[in-house]
């Protein structure tokens, strides 16, 4: 059995021996002869003769290599018994290893290829990591440990002690001097390297004498020479000291990116060292060092007074600093980590260690050594690499403790400088820096809260900010809730010295407080508790509170959903009483009690509905605490309750997130088993309904995850419910209750369970009738996930138990739920053709659920017709059709030819005509068959693309039986006995499947091979003329062209549908089916050959194909392939990848591959196999091919390189751009990306246009590698940036070769001669890349840049003098992040120092303003980084340095930098939107009484600014009247006039315009507005719409506001030509006028002018449709002050009524633009407070027509396919009707057709207002917006009949024409609309009889276009039959009442003929198609006239 162990190869068998091995020795007699026993012998016998074939001839022959022999002997040291086989013979075991293991180092030490590496030296190389491994495990358990537990560990220790009096034993010196060999050669991986290193380390303190000998050794051996004779140990390798023991960099410097550092070699020396010496030794006092090997590296460590753990803190320190991949980074701060913990232990309170020893250690953690290390942190905090980021943060945590360790050493009890010191550099960091808050966390657990607060009063509140960024959210979480728990626990310390109140309860819900209270004495004492508690909690409310409920008020989204997301569950499970308190400070309305809590008012609905949702979820709210006003009180008054209208207003709410926040509430629970509540049941009904349309995915996301937890409530309460009444109906359950009392107990739950079944009866209900034909995909997509939920929570047949339950343990669950019932599954299988994939999938996958047969399709016969049905759709040529139709075959597939066994046919349309067609034989597996008829029907279709390609495209594409193969194939379980017991049966259709996808690919390569396969026919078309003519002419005309496309589009998308259903099929095979191997003695269903044959299918698709979709589609089927391939046993196979990458690389080289289209698909064949590759640490294709390609692009193209389009260069660069692109390998990229840049830049100055092209591409792929996605559109702000010091950390390299870079740019643009050398290429890369770097804010060890970035602002600087705008500008902007915000002003007055040098040139003092404007600006506007100080300093300075500059340049007549000059002033002077924030303590939420910021710059710049504000407005006054008539002669003299007019205009606002009086202002700025030239307008029109927003009051103080508004009316009367300038007066006019935009006094008549605005919108040939989306508006502005004038007379308001209703009427269909709709909606906007006033008097007749169109138009709008739309709707209707509060469209919809009855059909309207209501509603339902003079009956004949008729002919176009908009759905229209007929039929006051008669009519002709409708479809049928162009009928599951048009129509009919009793009404649907089971359930319901039964969708 011991030979048997030793020659098992897998782990798994060895481990099951042993345990038979250990289970034998019980019976095994004991021999006193054999001490270790018969099992410990024979292993030491096999170990020695049959292993290492020493002392004996072996039994047997163990086939195995060396690695695999030691890594058993490995894990036989896991056993007992092991151990001591191998411990008996150790020293020869240790002998045989040593030998191996020279003899591998031998073999292994040498330079190899780094490309094609020898299988022997790979072997050779495993044997020696699995040798070292072993060899490291004897010493460290055997050996080591037996020393430390041993009591002769005396003389075992001078057993191998090393010295000039003892010589071990050979083997120790050997291994020690092997194990030196492989830490210092850069030919082993790392992990070798460690595993040496800790030998190396192992055997230095086992052959040492003592403690102190070790650490002598140690540093005689590793560090630095001490003066010891070390002769007697092993002779240092030369290599090692050449390189000075691995410390030197000059080999890392010859390895590539992303290769090991050879550093790092040194780091398994120093790990080894760290972690396996005695711990004694680390603190030994180190002798004198006389010179040190590495003096870069410790030569300012003083060489006395030091401790071999310090110096190992200095070499790790410089390994992490030095080391360049980040494999060898994270490495080395890991091994920092160990050092920091084995410091920390020591230093600890349990540790044994002396003081003296703590002392030397804690001195091991100075000053430096703490700043060293806080700088990693800082820098590598935010690495791309998480598991850097991770190490970093332990290195942090770590230290700190130390650092308060040594602290408490010194019994210092303060809180430490350095963590002082690193809080306040912390707090005051740029918020959007990722690292800040979780840093920040971390330091918040060590200090008080009152030093941070001390440090920043605003902390929290900065914390809280940080939440509106996705980036800083979590990390912001963090630091948020670590200061409310700090202040927490706190507050229970202060507690704990006085009441101790907290202590009871500390986290205990409100329940259980009241049980702990209610053992008190009475309620008095429970009270007192309360308050106590309360007086006790005080100071920690008072800390978050005010900020909290601040932020929680504010109208950012983000943080409000972050704040409930992640703060309130642990603030409120940490004591729930802060959900009340946080409750109360919301409900104080009249904001006495807390004033400036709230932020928004208009938000605090918000604040209050998220705080309840996150206490339901904590159990701290439940049913009883919701309270109705208006119920009688309940016995539990003294609970705190909530006002049940806050959940009823809630679910109204026009806020999604309000909404989906009253769901949870009702739907969440800690309990699987919580009653559920009648109110949640109601409350639930009207909330489904409106919101099952939602468009937010996240949306519909929570809500899927709501109901399902509350219907998983809902099953636990039913179980429990069946249990109770079944206990009930026994003895046990009925004793000590009366018979009446059970009775009653029994009733009340079988009454609950009625309404829990009652419920989702309903339910189900409601979804299947969501699933209509036409609904939506949100509807349609909602309700599927609603039924899947179901389905999985209460099953089909039965009820699935809850977790945990047996069967014999609980009830039967009371009701079965009619999920599968015959209409549902119909339902279910009409989803399937559903248009969109998402809703497809989830029907499928609840059909899978139901049993087989299918309800309705349990027959032969029904089946047939459903396969008929889906082969209909499968030979679509759309592919969402075909994909349907595959879907429908995989049901048959699964449900019927494999559960069933049942043989379905496939009939083959046409085949008689295709004898050449070699079909394959059945085989009478029912299975089988199935999947060999769907190839025949392949076989048949390729045949006819042989014979005529075009008609194939047209009538017989192959796309959708490839589909229909890959669902079937991904059905089958090839584990299966379905399979196993067929398999020659399954491999021969496996290979008839591969043939048949290479027979399809060889079909269409012709076209999309082509060069340019979008425009390609084949020539052999050419051929087919005859026949094609032939078939068109057939068809009665060019069909083809007129109804399919044209011709090449249609074959182009026949052939890439075709690659793309061939790819996916074979990935599905290649990676599913099982693979059969004679190497690995296997069985499966492929063939090893097969997937050669596929491999080589996919290379020449990919290298071949020219279009990029149908390569693009076989790259993932490449992968998977690839991936298989890697991953298998069989070496063969795995090495087909590498080969086939080889071949790709050797390819570039040659000119067999063209470079159209970006290198077409060289570049994913390349990528899919690096891929492929696993991602762990040892990748050896990606490093080989960014190596090979890296090379290639690299190398210098010839200077006539221009004339050539397949170079080498190009393929490569194509390539490096996809690795650099793809996710998968955006971490493992990282580190070549250094060289990626370099090789970009370099190539933008490459003589070929291509290469340049190329170069462009792949640098914009790197610089989103680098700064990543970015947060906000601006790629220039500083949270889309990273700082410079991230950059050049992580790029090392760069920093130099950018200097070198922009030095020769700068040089050259400075020194050319001509004005085309002076653009270096190499130069906009440069600065582009430097604009996006991070600002800093001061000059910080981590923020600060760091002084070499000083090169780069020289450089930059220089631009300035660049002849070339663009340059100068590029320059300014990079120059934003060279420069710290508090050395901003020293710049700027030095740069404008240089515009005052005597020999300037004009480009050059441009480029200086320039570079002042963009530094103002990137500093101090919108995200710059200055705080209070540096504004402070430019208020105070900029003035005294910039006014000379401006008198100087203003002189010179340079018109651009007279406007650079204006502008600076107009943004920086007298603008203010860089004076900071408004009010710290309203936005920041700080407890900060201080003047805000901007009161005071506004003070300062008042002071500070006057006199250069008086000189250019002086300046600007003149400018403007002098040169009025001559600006024009200059270049740019109108941009100088605009700035001219901006300043006046600005500074009168400001009233700083002292030089005018109001009246002059006035007529200036007039005279602007009337100005000839366009711009000037437009900018004094700009400029007063900016000051109207931001300082109205300026405005009117200083102007006069009614001059400038008659000259707006004036202007707008005569005509505007421009059109930005019309859209600012008519905005400006109402800006001006409010809510009277016609100013009074005018001398032009109100009606007179609005009806010149009315010209322009009722003629579009006046302006076009953009003057109509510009007046549209100002028309509904106007009316509405002509509709409230008394003095207009009612025949002219009603003409406008009428005019101006049809007007927006016309342009609100949802087929008008997107602006035109909005410009109609903002018109109607100033009209419907009085159109949808509640309480209006009540319209005259002749008002109705108009208020109809308006109501209609309201519809319109709130159902349009754009949100923002349908919001700004919402608000007007919700304003209008005066509702506190904005609802849903959904709910505004029904409010406004409830008004629209209530208004004209009410106790009040006559019988015309009914008339026109009905007629509205009718033909609104029937689908007409504009009935004109039709009758209903006229439009019966001439719309439905046609829509029918239309809907039933074929449609052979490509795609569907999309509907102008997606979002409405008719049939809600439809419903609403009958509703209302209903309403206004069942009016209390009767129907008049002209109205009785209208609805009467209509009914009459809904049942009379029943038979037309039916006589349609019978014709339709016939003519089908005789043609033979469709089926003879519609096989789908509703016939054509599943087709969306005519489902709209028969809905229609429907609904009509339902309004009154017609005796007949219930066959009405029957009558048609003569069979009411094939009509749609929703059209049969909508006939029935049952209101109680009858489904609406909205409400």
């Amino acid at each position: 059995m011991a030979l048997y162990y030793f020659a098992s190869a897998k782990l798994s068998s060895r481990k099951q021996i042993f345990a038979l091995i250990q289970s034998l020795q019980p019976q095994l007699q004991p021999d006193e002869a054999d001490q270790n026993g018969p099992i410990v012998s024979a292993m030491r016998s096999v170990i020695m003769i049959d292993i290492f074939s020493v002392g004996g001839q072996p039994s047997i022959e163990i086939d195995m290599a060396w690695h695999q022999r030691a890594l058993t002997l490995y894990t036989t040291l896991d056993y007992a018994m092991g151990r001591a086989a191998i411990h008996a013979d150790m020293d020869s075991i240790l002998e045989q290893l040593s030998l191996l293991l020279h003899t591998r180092v031998e073999t292994t030490n040498v330079d190899v290829g780094r490309d094609h590496i020898p299988s022997a030296y790979t072997e050779a190389m495993m044997d020696l990591e699995f040798i070292l491994k072993l060899i490291l495990a004897i010493i460290s358990r055997l050996i080591v440990s037996n020393n430390q537990h041993s009591e002769s560990s005396i003389s075992t220790t001078h057993r191998f002690e090393v010295s000039s009096t003892h010589t071990p034993q050979p083997y120790i010196l050997r291994i020690l001097n092997d194990a030196i060999s492989v830490s210092s050669s850069p030919a082993y991986h790392r992990d070798v390297s460690s595993i040496s290193g800790m030998i190396f380390a192992n055997l230095i303190d086992l052959t040492s004498p003592n403690v102190q000998e070790t650490s002598r050794r140690t540093i005689g051996l590793v560090f630095g020479a001490n003066g010891q004779d070390l002769t007697y140990l092993p002779q240092i390798p030369e290599v090692m000291v050449a390189m000075d023991f691995g410390w030197n960099t000059y080999l890392g410097e010859k390895c590539g990116p992303g290769e090991e550092d050879a550093g790092m070699y040194m780091l398994g020396v120093v790990r080894g060292l760290l972690t396996n010496i005695r711990q004694e030794a680390l603190v030994m006092p180190v002798e004198h060092i006389s010179h040190w090997y590495a003096p870069a590296v410790f030569e300012d460590l003083n060489k006395g007074g030091l401790v071999l753990h310090q110096v190992l803190f200095h070499a790790i320190a410089y390994l992490c600093a030095t080391s360049k991949d980040m494999s060898s980074k994270t490495s080395a701060f890991e091994t920092m980590g160990h050092w920091l913990q084995q410091t920390k232990l020591h230093l600890g309170d349990k540790s044994t260690a002396s003081t003296e020893m703590k002392q030397a250690l804690a001195n091991c953690i100075n000053e430096q050594a703490q700043e060293k290390l806080a700088t990693y942190v800082l820098d590598y905090w935010e690495d791309p690499v998480d598991t850097v980021q991770h190490k970093v943060k332990n290195i942090l945590e770590l230290l700190l403790d130390i650092v308060y360790l040594k602290a408490q050493l010194n019994n210092e009890h303060a809180t430490p400088a350095f963590v002082t010191d690193l809080l306040q550099r912390i707090l005051m960091a740029d918020g959007h820096r990722k690292s800040k808050h979780p840093i920040l966390a971390i330091l918040v657990g060590r200090v008080p809260m009152a030093e941070v607060i001390q440090l920043r009063q605003d902390a929290l509140a900065q914390a809280i900010l940080a939440l509106e960024q996705l980036a800083t959210a979590p990390g912001a979480a963090v630091a948020i809730n670590a200061m409310i728990e700090k202040s927490w626990k706190e507050c229970l310390e202060l507690d704990a010295k006085n009441a101790n109140v907290l202590a009871i309860a500390a986290k205990k819900s409100d329940k259980d407080r009241d049980a702990v209270t209610a053992t008190n004495d009475s309620a008095t004492d429970a009270t007192d508790m309360r308050s106590a508690r309360k007086a006790a909690i005080q100071p920690w409310v008072d800390f978050w509170m005010k900020s909290v409920t601040q932020a929680l008020t504010t109208d950012n989204d983000l943080i409000r959903k972050h704040l409930g997301h992640f703060i309130f569950s642990p603030l409120f499970s940490t004591c729930p009483e802060a959900f009340w308190t946080l409750l109360e400070v919301l409900n104080d309305t009249t904001n006495t009690a807390y004033p400036g809590y709230i932020s928004d008012e208009q938000y605090r609905f918000n604040a209050i509905v998220l705080s309840i949702k996150i206490a339901r979820s904590l159990d701290l709210v439940d049913a009883s605490n919701y309270a109705d006003p208006s119920a009688t009180a309940t016995n539990d008054s003294d609970k705190p309750k909530i006002d049940i209208s806050v959940l009823h207003s809630a679910m109204h709410h026009a806020s999604a997130d309000i909404r989906i926040d009253v769901l949870g509430i009702l739907c969440e629970s800690r309990k699987s088993t919580t009653p559920v509540a009648s109110m949640e049941y109601e409350l639930l009904k009207k909330f489904l309904p409106l919101n099952l349309n939602a468009v937010v995915p996240d949306f519909r996301q929570k809500l899927y995850s709501h109901l399902a937890k509350f219907l998983f409530r809902v099953r636990g309460n039913c179980y429990v419910l069946a249990r109770e009444i079944a206990r009930l109906h026994t003895s046990i359950g009925k004793k000590n209750l009366s018979e009446a009392d059970a009775n009653a107990m029994i009733q009340e739950r079988e009454a609950k369970v009625a309404e829990t079944k009652a419920f989702l009866e309903w339910l189900l209900d409601h979804i299947f009738s969501s699933i209509y034909p036409g609904s939506s995909f949100q509807r349609v997509s909602t309700s599927l996930r609603l039924l899947g939920v179901m389905v999985k929570t209460f099953g089909i047949k039965t009820t699935p138990l809850p977790p945990g339950s047996k069967p014999n343990e609980i009830s039967r669950f009371p009701f079965q739920l009619p999920i599968a019932s015959q209409d549902h599954t119909k339902i279910l299988l009409s989803c399937l053709l559903n248009p969109f994939d998402h809703c497809r999938e989830q029907a499928l996958e609840i059909l899978m659920n139901f049993d087989a047969p299918f309800e309705g399709y349990n027959t032969k016969g029904s089946v047939d017709g459903l396969v008929r049905w889906g082969l209909d759709w499968l030979k679509s040529t759309r592919a969402g059709e075909s994909d349907s139709g595959g879907l429908v075959l995989k049901i048959i597939f699964v449900k019927y030819a494999i559960e069933l066994g049942w043989d379905i046919d496939l009939p083959y349309d046409g085949s008689e005509e295709l004898k050449d067609v070699k079909f394959a034989a059945y085989t009478g597996n029912p299975a089988v068959d199935f999947t060999i008829r769907l190839q025949n029907l392949l076989r048949v279709q390729l045949e006819r693309a042989r014979q005529n390609q075009l008609d194939a495209a047209y009538h017989h594409p192959v796309h959708g039986t490839l589909i229909g193969l890959r669902y079937i194939f991904s059905s089958i379980d090839y584990a299966s006995p379905l399979v196993t017991n067929h398999r020659p049966l399954w491999q021969a259709v496996h290979a008839d499947m591969m043939d048949l996808v290479e027979s399809v690919c060889g079909v269409v390569m012709g076209v999309l091979s082509n060069p340019s396969p979008e425009g390609n026919i084949p020539a052999t078309f050419t051929e087919m003329e005859e026949s094609i003519d032939a078939v068109i002419s057939s068809s009665g005309g060019d069909e083809f062209e007129q109804s399919g496309g044209p011709n090449h589009q249609v074959i182009l998308s026949y052939c890439w549908r075709a690659i793309k259903e061939s790819s996916s099929l074979m990935e599905l095979v290649l990676s599913k089916a099982t693979l059969g191997s004679s190497v690995l003695k296997t069985d499966g269903i492929l063939e090893p050959n097969a997937l050669e044959r596929a491999g080589s299918l996919f290379r020449r698709l990919l290298t071949t194909i020219r279009h990029p979709g149908a390569f693009s589609s076989v790259f993932p089927a490449y992968i998977s392939l690839c991936t298989r391939l890697l991953n298998s046993e069989d070496s063969t196979l795995a090495a087909l990848p590498r080969a086939w990458l080889e071949e790709n690389l050797d390819s570039i080289l040659s000119d067999s591959i063209s470079v159209t289209r970006r290198s077409a698909g060289l570049p994913l064949c390349i990528l899919a196999i690096v891929n492929a590759e696993l991602s762990d640490n040892r990748r050896t294709l990606l490093p080989m091919v960014m190596r090979r390609v890296m090379a290639i692009a690299e190398k210098p193209v010839s200077p006539d390189a221009n004339h050539q389009v397949d170079l080498p260069q190009i393929h490569a660069m194509n390539v490096l751009r996809r690795l650099f692109m793809d996710a998968k390998l955006s971490t493992s990229v990282l580190p070549y990306v250094g060289q990626g840049l370099e090789l970009s830049i370099r190539a933008f100055s490459s003589p070929s246009w291509a290469v340049r092209n190329c170069g462009v591409m792949l640098f914009s792929t790197l610089l989103h590698r680098v700064f990543g996605a970015k947060r906000v559109r601006d790629e220039h702000l500083a949270i889309n940036g990273i700082t410079s010091r991230e950059l050049f950390a992580r790029l090392e390299g760069l920093c130099g070769f950018l200097q070198s870079q922009l030095e020769v740019a700068v040089k050259q643009l400075l020194d050319a001669e001509s004005s085309q050398d002076r653009v270096h290429p190499g130069l906009y890369p440069v600065l582009t890349l430097l604009s996006r770097l991070q600002p800093s804010l001061h000059a910080d060890p981590a923020d600060a840049v760091d002084g070499g970035m000083s090169t780069f602002v020289t450089l930059v600087r220089r631009c300035a003098a660049s002849a070339i705008w663009k340059t100068r500008e590029m320059a300014a902007r990079a120059l934003i992040p060279l420069i710290a915000s508090r050395d901003l002003m020293d710049w700027i007055v030095d740069i404008l120092q240089g515009c005052t040098k005597e020999k300037i040139s004009q480009n050059e003092v441009h480029g200086l303003l320039v570079q002042v404007q963009f530094l103002l600006r990137g500093h101090l506007l919108g995200e710059g980084v200055a705080d209070r100080v540096v504004r402070q300093s430019f208020v105070t300075r900029f003035a005294s340095v910039f006014g000379p500059v401006t008198e100087r340049v203003l002189q010179t007549g340079c018109q651009l930098n007279r406007w650079m000059v204006l502008s600076i002033y107009a943004e920086f002077v007298l603008g203010e939107s860089w004076m900071g924030r408004d009010s710290v303590q309203e936005e920041k939420g700080a407890e900060m009484q201080m003047e805000s910021e901007r009161e005071e710059m506004k003070g300062l710049s008042t002071i500070h600014f006057k006199s250069i504000r008086d000189f250019i407005i002086d300046y600007a006054i003149v400018g403007l009247l002098e040169e009025k008539k001559t600006y024009r002669q200059h270049i740019g003299g109108h941009l100088v006039r605009r700035l001219m007019a901006r300043t006046v205009i600005s500074a009168s606002v400001l009233g700083v315009n002292a030089a005018m009086t109001r009246d002059q202002i006035t007529g200036m700025v007039t005279s602007l507005l009337n100005d000839a030239d366009y711009e000037i307008r437009l900018e004094a029109l700009e400029t007063l719409q900016m000051w109207l927003e931001s300082n109205r009051e300026g405005v009117q103080t200083y102007l006069d506001a009614s001059v400038i508004h008659n000259t707006l009316i004036n202007m707008l009367f005569k005509g505007e030509e421009n059109l930005e300038c019309l859209r600012l007066e008519v905005a400006l006019m109402s800006n001006f006028g409010g809510n009277k935009p016609f100013p009074n006094g005018s001398h032009i008549d109100i009606v007179e002018f609005w009806n010149r605005l009315c010209t322009h919108v009722d003629d579009e040939t006046m302006g076009g449709v953009a003057v109509v989306e510009a007046i549209l508006p100002a028309t509904g502005n106007v009316f509405a002050q002509i509709w409230s004038d008394p003095k207009v007379e009612e025949s002219l308001r009603i003409n406008c009524l009428n005019r101006w209703s049809t007007s927006i009427h016309r342009y609100a269909n949802e087929y008008q633009t997107l602006q035109l709709r909005e410009a109609a909606l903002e018109s109607i906007a100033f009209f419907t407070n009085q159109l949808m006033d509640p309480h209006q008097p009540h319209p005259s007749s002749s008002k109705t027509p108009a208020y109809l169109r308006l109501l209609e138009t309201l519809t319109w709008q709130l159902q349009d396919d754009e949100a923002e739309v349908r919001e700004e709707a919402t608000l007007i209707v919700s304003r209008g009707i005066q509702l506190p509060y904005a609802v849903s469209s959904e709910k505004a919809l029904t409010l406004v057709y409830d008004h629209m009855v209530q208004l004209f059909a009410g106790k009040d309207a006559n019988d015309e207002q009914i008339r026109l209501l009905i007629q509205t509603l009718v033909f609104g339902l029937l689908g007409t917006e504009d009935p004109g003079n039709m009758d209903i009956k006229s439009f019966f004949i001439s719309s439905l009949s046609r829509i029918v008729s239309e809907s039933l002919q074929p449609s052979k176009t490509l795609f569907d024409k999309e509907s102008p908009n997606l979002y409405r759905e008719p049939l809600i229209s439809m419903q609403l609309t009958q509703r209302a007929l209903e309403q206004i039929q069942n009016r209390p006051n009767g129907l008049p009889a002209s109205a009785q008669a209208a609805l009467q009519a209509y009914q009459q002709e809904s049942i009379q276009q029943v038979a037309k409708v039916q006589s349609a479809v019978e014709e339709w049928s016939h003519s089908t039959e005789d043609r033979q162009t469709g089926g003879k009928k519609d096989r789908s599951p509703w016939g054509i009442s599943g087709r969306k048009s005519v489902f709209e129509v028969l809905w229609r009919l429907a609904s009509g003929s339902s309004l009154f009793k017609a005796g007949k009404e219930d066959q009405y649907m029957s009558d048609l198609l003569h069979d009411a089971s094939r009509v749609h359930p929703v059209v049969i319901e909508a006939s029935q006239k049952n209101d109680e039964a009858r489904l609406f969708l909205i409400e």
